[in-house]
């Protein structure tokens, strides 16, 4: 097996339903993440630079009224959740 060569494109030069369907679903996953990465920055960043809300959801830094802040993994988990609850009105608009 020294010094086989491997060809990365397949024997037959029609890619099969299996793979196509693969190929689908990685694209899917990506464009989902740029649609999350554009509506965090676009639409949810003012939100989480204002005060009172960082107070309220957040973690504060000292008694000081506006030293607050949250983490990266509830700062994630607010934008998840902002736009899984923006998706049904879509699928509904249909009706």
């Amino acid at each position: 097996m020294a010094g086989a060569y491997l060809s990365p494109v397949p024997s037959t030069s029609l890619a099969t339903n299996q793979q196509l369907t693969d190929v689908y679903h990685l694209l899917a996953f990506a464009a989902f993440g740029g649609i999350l990465f554009g509506y965090d920055t676009g639409t949810i960043s003012g939100v989480k630079v204002m005060g009172d809300w960082l107070c309220t959801f957040g973690h504060r830094k000292s008694d000081a009224w506006g030293d607050c802040y949250i983490t990266t993994s509830q700062e994630s988990l607010v934008v998840c959740v902002l736009l899984l609850f923006s998706l049904p009105p879509i699928y509904d608009a249909d009706n």
